[in-house]
């Protein structure tokens, strides 16, 4: 496995949001950098596509187009962290994986 470019202190580092897409069907390498990615930086969505490999932005266009739209449309906000494993699916019908989804507003 190629060595990460960046160490997790330095991903913690980038408070920005970030979109992590990774296809399912990429080859294991590239699944564990996503997770790590999605891990180390404190902002971070990850969003795994079922039936996609590593070119997710042609295989799945217009789940990727509207996963990309919603992000960058969405206001900033505060993120809760939760656990992989009880991720849900992203309303517009993307299968996700994320480790960090925004925080519900308050009432």
């Amino acid at each position: 496995m190629t060595p990460p470019l960046f160490s997790p202190r330095q991903l913690r580092s980038i408070t920005h949001e970030v979109l992590v897409v990774h296809g399912r069907e990429d080859r294991p390498a590239a699944r564990e950098q996503a997770l790590c990615l999605a891990q180390h930086l404190p902002n971070a969505q990850l969003h795994m596509f079922p039936h996609a490999g590593h070119w997710v932005q042609i295989e799945q266009v217009d789940r990727f187009r509207a996963l990309v739209e919603m992000f960058l449309t969405e206001a900033p906000s505060p993120v809760t962290r939760r656990p992989l494993s009880t991720a849900g699916r992203h309303p517009s019908g993307i299968s996700n994986a994320s480790l960090a989804l925004p925080a519900k507003p308050s009432p």
